[in-house]
């Protein structure tokens, strides 16, 4: 059995969250918890085990009396004190969520109406073996307009032996008349003292040799999710029972404050290559945006801190750096979230890289390989409005290199293909392609395609490492594939270079002298 499985809280008094545990705890002092809760949330932090405890501690015989005055024969008078439940077997099996008295739906796969219409015939029903039905709605968000309506009445009305319980990781989505109905419980990320008290438990169980050190950067790692703390302590713990920052190191290929430098340095050296390498990286080891940004940031204040001489370690960088890297990836919200992880990092990270190139005239480190040949302007930074604003405009990449930027995609092919067909149904191709290999559709979604003329369709990337992965050899045959279905054989495709565009950088007119002279005379 998994350790989240085997170590997940089975009473009240066992959750880790404090707010959650003394708000439930005060609830069961009065003897009767409401019919209907919300558990709002990220995700990892308790709320499908809470729910199964309060299933368990309903239906255990020992609350049979209180439960009976309080839900199915209600009674005037003070109440008894709910009790956490016992460790028996029929217990075990609502906290392990095998039991028919706790049903647990999963919103995101049963939306609709329908669903809602036999939750109801099924609420209605009182329970065989038990005393309380509880009914858990996980991802409550997912549920269509209609089927909120059509549950908005059970809400209102529940029967006398069914408690629901509706579990959310995004409660602004939930219909106020909904929200309104409910008892909110309101779960969050795990602070640092609460994610260790729960990773000390384990260790204490399974006789682990954890430094203290090391569980604090699981704790860092797992960004608040109990669930995730303790995957990656089971993951990193081996036979021996010993659990090191090395060996956390060496399962995420490097430390994250190792990994935090390698992308300042990357940034440092205009080396765009590398800074998609190492963000690709740490996607593909699962570390969230959050959790990482915050490293990087930290050790960057640290260095800042360091260079000014607030402490005495010594500084990897000089102030003015340090200071205007912090103010650039600090416009990054912690709580960012996108589809592609750690995507509004990479890119800043490549926004900077490629302002400093375009400043200095010349490729970075990084910059440098294939086939194009670039020629960029340097930005114009002029006064828009009243309110002392500077609007710096977005520079245009310029070609004057009258042969192809980059080399046709097919050149090795020949062209049997109608360009205008694929170009008009640029979409549908994209998909074609994604069934193959959503890595390459991904880089084409982020290329822009301009036109369809002799026997090619042109399209603008913004970033040379994506124009090199389109252009790679292996990738002429997966896309000929789907060029066939869509344009009936294979066509051109050319990947002209261009600067990203962006929106227009709003700057205070007292720092635009500051951060251009940084950036300058530090980064370009």
């Amino acid at each position: 059995m998994s350790w989240i499985r085997q170590y997940r809280p089975r009473q009240i008094k066992q959750l880790h969250l404090t707010s959650v545990r003394e708000q439930l705890q005060s609830l069961l002092k009065k003897g009767k918890l409401p019919q209907v809760m919300l558990f709002a949330g990220p995700k990892g932090t308790g709320k499908t085990s809470t729910a199964r405890i309060i299933g368990a501690l309903l239906n255990d015989k020992k609350n049979k009396d209180v439960v009976t005055k309080s839900y199915l024969k209600p009674s005037s008078g003070k109440l008894d004190p709910l009790k956490e439940p016992s460790s028996n077997e029929e217990n075990t099996k609502i906290t392990d969520g095998q039991s028919y008295i706790v049903q647990e739906l999963d919103a995101a796969s049963n939306r609709g109406i329908d669903e809602v219409r036999n939750l109801k015939e099924r609420a209605a029903l009182s329970p065989q073996d038990g005393l309380i039905s509880v009914f858990i709605l996980d991802e409550a968000h997912m549920l269509t307009a209609p089927a909120f309506n059509a549950l908005l009445k059970l809400l209102e009305e529940p029967p006398p032996h069914a408690v629901f319980i509706l579990a959310t990781t995004e409660a602004h989505k939930i219909p106020a008349t909904i929200t309104s109905r409910c008892q909110v419980i309101q779960f969050h990320k795990a602070s640092q003292s609460e994610m260790l008290d729960a990773l000390k438990t384990v260790v204490k169980a399974e006789d682990l040799k954890v430094a203290d050190k090391a569980l604090e950067e699981i704790c860092l790692l797992a960004d608040g999710s109990f669930r995730d703390a303790v995957k990656l302590l089971e993951l990193v713990a081996d036979e021996t029972g010993q659990v090191t920052s090395k060996k956390i190191a060496q399962f995420l290929g490097g430390s994250l404050q190792e990994q935090a430098w390698q992308l300042v340095e990357s940034i440092i050296d205009k080396d765009a290559k590398e800074v998609v390498i190492i963000l690709e990286a740490l996607r593909k080891a699962g570390i969230s945006q959050s959790v990482f940004l915050t490293q990087v940031l930290t050790e960057l204040h640290q260095d800042l801190l360091s260079a000014l001489e607030v402490t005495s370690s010594k500084a990897r960088l000089s102030a003015s750096i340090s200071k205007f890297l912090l103010q650039e990836l600090s416009s990054i919200s912690i709580s960012q979230t996108s589809p592609i992880p750690l995507l509004s990092l990479e890119l800043k990270a490549l926004d900077i890289v490629f302002r400093a190139i375009q400043k200095n005239g010349s490729s970075g480190s990084g910059s440098n390989s294939g086939s194009s040949s670039v020629k960029t302007k340097s930005p114009n930074t002029t006064p828009v409005d009243s309110s002392n604003h500077v609007l710096t405009t977005p520079v245009k990449t310029i070609d004057n290199d009258p042969k192809p930027v980059a080399e046709t995609l097919t050149k090795s092919r020949p062209v049997t293909g109608d360009c205008q067909q694929l170009f008009e149904n640029w979409d549908k191709f994209l998909n074609l392609v994604t069934k193959h290999n959503s890595t390459i559709a991904a880089l084409l979604r982020s290329a822009k395609p301009i036109e369809a003329s002799d026997n090619q369709v042109l399209i603008h990337v913004y970033y040379r490492f994506h124009l090199e992965q389109i252009n790679n050899p292996k990738t002429h045959k997966l896309l000929s594939v789907a060029m066939k279905e869509i344009a009936g054989g294979p066509v051109h495709i050319e990947c002209q270079l261009e600067t990203l565009p962006t929106q227009a950088d709003l700057i205070e007119p007292e720092v635009v002298g500051s951060l251009t002279q940084i950036a300058t005379q530090a980064l370009m």
